[in-house]
């Protein structure tokens, strides 16, 4: 594991106010190693197969928590019984488009999204710092095609 994920870990933990213990920060550079979204069960895995002590899923579900409480993690309901995470830049906002049948996730940033937040926010007294926003499609493009070509081979 690189140092510098190390000492990010570490940053990040120390600027949430979070206890910085060997096994919090083994799991957080860890996970800032994941690229886009990841699910619970695969940081377990990925965390385990470093050459230290197993993390239990116990304290990984934890620490999954208070990263998300502290807005370090956001949790990305995919679907009914599908959370993701992925990590939240300062000034990262944008929803996700997720197709009902295959299940792909497309990340979409919107100017005119990040302007309609803001709006939001003054017209009901708020100061939105982040927003979540999971758009579920019927089906996607390639779904759609792969639907219509097993129609026309139906015939």
């Amino acid at each position: 594991m690189a140092r510098d994920r190390s000492e990010l870990a570490r940053d990040l933990l120390r600027g949430a106010r979070l206890r910085c213990t060997s096994q919090r920060v083994q799991v957080l550079a860890c996970l800032s190693g994941m690229t886009g979204h990841f699910g619970a069960e695969e940081a377990l895995a990925a965390v385990n197969m470093l050459p230290r002590p197993p993390v239990s899923r116990a304290t990984l579900y934890r620490l999954l928590n208070d990263l998300e409480q502290q807005g370090i993690l956001r949790r990305v309901l995919l679907s009914e019984n599908c959370s993701r995470y992925e990590f939240v830049g300062p000034q990262d906002r944008h929803c996700h488009l997720v197709c009902a049948s295959c299940g792909r996730v497309e990340e979409v940033r919107s100017t005119v999204l990040d302007q309609e937040l803001r709006h939001l926010g003054e017209k009901y007294g708020f100061s939105p710092d982040r927003a979540s926003l999971e758009v579920t499609v019927a089906s996607c493009n390639e779904c759609e095609r792969q639907r219509a070509r097993e129609l026309t081979n139906g015939d």
